[in-house]
């Protein structure tokens, strides 16, 4: 256990200091205050070890009950309790998501309460959605063209304030707490299933459920008016012990009521069921309250360190004499930020345990890394240009939805899920404060050039990993081979082992 644990914290150690030197060598042209960088400094520690927290807390807790509950709900076979199970799965969990509340606040003319409750249900409908795909075996390129179509046809009648808004909330619902819950329910829900694609199926549950915000958002679009009057702010308090101090009160009791309908849902699945004992619900208690101890203190360091320093950066690079470093320095700091998310940590493994190895952790995130590093560099440019999002947002899609009949099901899948898993909290508390600090500095409008990116934070990874999918196909098709070469999940390897 002990080896885990500091296993787990050097990785999280080594997700972030190159984070911490990027911001110290900056600080010698740029000449942030001692508070700043000191807070800055405590942040870090705080994330570190909130990450360690959290990883263990949800591999004893929140996968093994997500997996439960999907492998009971479709052992019942009936399709009406399956999809009751999985809107209401799908609601819960996003109705309380720390991210989606966050961004919600920052939004006028549009009540909290309503747009929360929009998002969620439109997350809940796509959770439906996938668990129905998953029981009819249907492609799950199928689903992205039917409903990328719908997309493509509202974003010609929403205020273009809206389009910017409604794929940030995709990124925002596919946080901490509902990317592990979505993806063990999916692992649970192919677990009764014994053909050669179930591990195929399992991926792609997190890109489809980033779809329902963006329809909702749109629609929303059409009956409210956004206006243009977002101001960011940011604490200038140089207490940093009552800084501290408050955020974890906030924090800690918004993780805390995120936390309460999982812990409802274990307390009636276990009525019914009966399922656990007295020592595997303690197991899923402990790691219920890790995962609340090590959130808080993550979120906590992402919103009180990394956010301001990220504004400060963005906001004095513009001005300064330094300014052609924007978006070198952007682009650096988007490729190392990825690799800090919770979420992208549960889904790499995921990818790399139900794969066997054959598509390796570290691939996988080199591609996300490099793939949040081109969003950041376009973002940056989109705020020193004020090129609209429509121009990244349509080809991208497009092109990624021709890449899916070139390559094989799985990668289409994982990308999706990929770039579900990237727009998480550090994209909202570092890259879209950083894009905010130079717009602001710009002179420009917030809600229409610094907002968008979550939104291609989300897009590029996508494209990256189905690229690294075309790459593989390629080598495979060149490479000699005695087995028999078809586009399922037994061509890497990982389901050879369940043909036999």
């Amino acid at each position: 256990m002990a080896k885990k644990i500091y296993g787990a914290l050097k990785e999280s150690f080594d997700t972030i200091y190159p984070i911490i030197f990027i911001v110290f060598f900056l600080n010698l042209f740029l000449k942030l205050s001692f508070p700043d960088l000191m807070s800055f400094l405590i942040s870090s520690i705080l994330i570190i070890i909130g990450m360690t927290m959290f990883s263990f807390g949800v591999n004893i807790s929140l996968i093994p009950l997500g997996k439960e509950i999907g492998q009971s709900v479709f052992k019942s076979k009936k399709m009406t309790i399956i999809l009751i199970i999985s809107f209401l799965l799908g609601f819960a969990v996003t109705i309380v998501e720390p991210d989606l509340i966050i961004l919600s606040g920052q939004l006028s003319n549009i009540p909290n309460l309503i747009f929360i409750i929009t998002v969620s249900i439109g997350v809940g409908i796509f959770l439906m959605i996938s668990a129905y795909r998953i029981f009819r075996k249907y492609k799950f390129n199928t689903i992205l063209i039917i409903f990328y179509s719908i997309i493509l046809i509202l974003l010609f009648f929403v205020p273009k304030e809206f389009i910017a808004i409604s794929f940030d909330a995709a990124g925002a619902t596919t946080g901490s707490i509902s990317v592990p819950l979505i993806i063990s329910f999916g692992l649970g829900l192919i677990s009764t299933r014994n053909d050669l694609k179930a591990n195929e199926d399992s991926f792609g549950m997190i890109g489809i459920c980033s779809i329902g915000p963006i329809i909702t958002v749109l629609i929303m679009g059409l009956f409210y008016e956004l206006k243009s009057n977002y101001i960011f702010k940011i604490n200038e308090s140089t207490n940093l012990i009552s800084l501290f101090k408050g955020a974890f009160l906030n924090y800690g009791s918004d993780i805390l009521i995120s936390i309460i309908p999982i812990i409802a849902v274990l307390i009636i699945y276990q009525i019914i069921t009966k399922k656990y004992n007295k020592k595997e619900l303690k197991k899923l208690s402990l790691g219920l309250f890790v995962i609340l101890i090590g959130l808080t203190l993550f979120l906590v360091g992402a919103n009180i360190g990394f956010l301001k320093i990220a504004y400060l950066i963005g906001n004095s690079l513009v001005l300064s004499e330094y300014s052609y470093l924007l978006l070198p320095i952007s682009a650096i700091l988007g490729f190392y930020i990825v690799q800090a998310e919770p979420s992208v940590k549960v889904l790499t493994d995921q990818i790399e345990s139900i794969t066997g190895g054959s598509i390796p952790k570290k691939i996988i995130m080199l591609c996300l890394s490099v793939g949040v590093s081109l969003a950041v560099l376009l973002s940056l440019t989109r705020v020193t240009t004020g090129i609209s999002i429509l121009w990244f947002i349509i080809p991208g899609y497009f092109i990624s939805i021709i890449l899916s009949f070139f390559i094989p099901n799985v990668f289409t899948s994982i990308a999706f899920d990929s770039g579900g898993a990237s727009s998480g909290t550090m994209t909202a508390s570092f890259l879209l404060p950083l894009a905010i600090g130079a717009t602001t500095a710009l002179g420009g409008n917030i809600i229409s050039d610094a907002f968008g990116m979550v939104a291609l934070v989300s897009l590029s990874p996508i494209l990256t990993i189905q690229l690294l999918g075309l790459i593989y196909k390629i080598k495979k098709q060149r490479s000699i081979s005695t087995l028999t070469i078809d586009e399922t999940i037994i061509n890497y390897k990982w389901g050879v082992k369940n043909a036999r």
